[in-house]
């Protein structure tokens, strides 16, 4: 470290690790990702995006290429045993996204 810049390391290249690397760049702290992982998993790890996420990518100014990048989910139901139990409502979600994105595959 040199003067008042921070030095961060942030372990695990998934959606959180990476969203907390691209915060920290964007204040201009030196950032490195480490994972256990030698290269890009071929799964999925995010592919429904929730309100808070998505809260969090328009600050990076993401958001609407995300959210065109896939389907608006309203709300989804729970099921049990095959039986559906309830339906869960994201339009009453305090956020500006009130929603969550399913990411399509491509």
């Amino acid at each position: 470290m040199s003067g008042n810049r921070q030095d961060v390391v942030v372990v695990g290249a998934g959606p959180i690790g990476l969203v907390a690397a691209c915060e920290l760049a964007r204040r201009d702290v030196a950032v490195r990702i480490i994972d256990k992982l030698t290269a890009p998993t071929t799964e999925s790890r995010a592919i429904v995006v929730h309100a808070r996420s998505l809260e969090m990518s328009d600050r990076m100014g993401i958001a609407e290429a995300i959210i065109g990048s896939g389907v608006k989910t309203p709300g989804m139901p729970m099921f049990a045993a095959g039986r559906a139990l309830a339906r869960l409502d994201l339009s009453q979600v305090h956020s500006a996204f009130p929603f969550s994105v399913t990411l399509l595959a491509t």
